[in-house]
């Protein structure tokens, strides 16, 4: 999930061929408002939401963290775990 993520985050569609025609095709446009049409545009353009500062890099942050964590916890507990096998299984024996 993290790759996918991390993947997601370059703007895919947004450097498309696709989103390029789209553009030219909604400026080129008679039949659209203009304040539609400018919002489109600049979506398009990438320079629409001027104060908006994407998180997408933070969380994928806090999940590679979280995956760091629960790797180690795992790892300590089957750890744990083959020694207490060990143990009992020395118990039995004896």
């Amino acid at each position: 999930a993290v790759a996918a993520l991390e993947k997601g985050m370059v703007g895919g569609f947004l450097q498309t061929p696709a989103a390029k025609a789209i553009r030219q095709l909604a400026v080129n446009s008679q039949d659209m408002v203009d304040m539609d049409r400018q919002e489109l545009v600049a979506f398009l353009s990438g320079s629409q939401g001027v104060g908006y500062a994407p998180q997408s890099g933070e969380i994928v942050g806090i999940l590679k963290t979280m995956l760091s964590t629960m790797s180690k916890a795992l790892a300590e507990s089957t750890e744990a775990e083959n020694s207490a096998i060990s143990t009992y299984e020395g118990m039995m024996a004896a």
